[in-house]
């Protein structure tokens, strides 16, 4: 299983669920044949603990970051801060994808309620993808605001095709300042909290450009035609 995710390029934590039972095989294993002589191998999992803090979040995360540079300058352990990209960084992915969430939420929210209410009323959230919707489903009571819908994995299950709007509240990952459906754009901003991983461009749209709910229902079959095959 490991060799077969190594040469298709899987993640690392997609074996995890295997784990639990090799631990276990190997604890029976080893106390089958050292037994009381196994405590001879507590030094060998003292070196663990030098990979631990990139696996569990127990330091604060501006001393995770000078951690994993000691340890990538002075003992050349730069696997653990290697990104999906390739590239060599000076935190942890995981760390860095736990960070500026709520913050996007705030932006979005202090905007969206300082719109007036029936201009609210008329103003759909969309996020481009499914790390930005689940922050904004999973702070909507905090922050009282209306579902979010998005198109991407899961959340598409939820996107209602016949949805009625006149405005976005856009959360994209990357600078789109222009739109073929609207014909006014103000950039709200780009909450670039340190340490975070994902960029948030967040837009109000406004002046739809034609009638936007057969749009927004063709895009939804476009969307969903890979997985159900073409419209009936």
């Amino acid at each position: 299983t490991l060799l077969i995710l190594y040469f298709l390029s899987g993640k690392a934590y997609y074996s995890i669920g295997a784990y639990s039972a090799l631990l276990a095989a190997g604890g029976l294993f080893w106390e089958d044949k050292l037994g009381k002589k196994s405590w001879f191998l507590a030094p060998f999992f003292l070196i663990n603990f030098a990979v631990i803090p990139h696996g569990l979040p127990m330091l604060p995360i501006d001393q995770m970051q000078a951690y994993g540079i000691y340890m990538r300058d002075h003992f050349g352990m730069d696997a653990p801060l290697r990104w999906e990209d390739g590239s060599i960084r000076d935190l942890s992915q995981d760390y860095a994808d736990m960070k500026g969430w709520e913050e996007m939420v705030a932006k979005v929210a202090r905007f969206y309620h300082q719109l007036p209410s029936d201009q609210q009323e008329k103003t759909m959230i969309y996020a481009a993808n499914y790390g930005q919707a689940g922050a904004l489903t999973f702070y909507q009571k905090k922050y009282n605001l209306p579902q979010t819908y998005c198109f991407d994995s899961s959340f598409l299950l939820w996107v209602d095709k016949e949805l009625q709007f006149e405005h976005q509240l856009a959360i994209e990952t990357e600078s789109i300042p222009e739109s073929n459906y609207f014909g006014s754009i103000e950039f709200v901003g780009n909450p670039n909290t340190a340490y975070a991983r994902q960029q948030h461009y967040i837009y109000y749209r406004t002046e739809p450009l034609m009638p936007l709910q057969p749009e927004w229902e063709r895009i939804y079959y476009e969307v969903l035609e890979p997985w159900m095959g073409p419209r009936q």
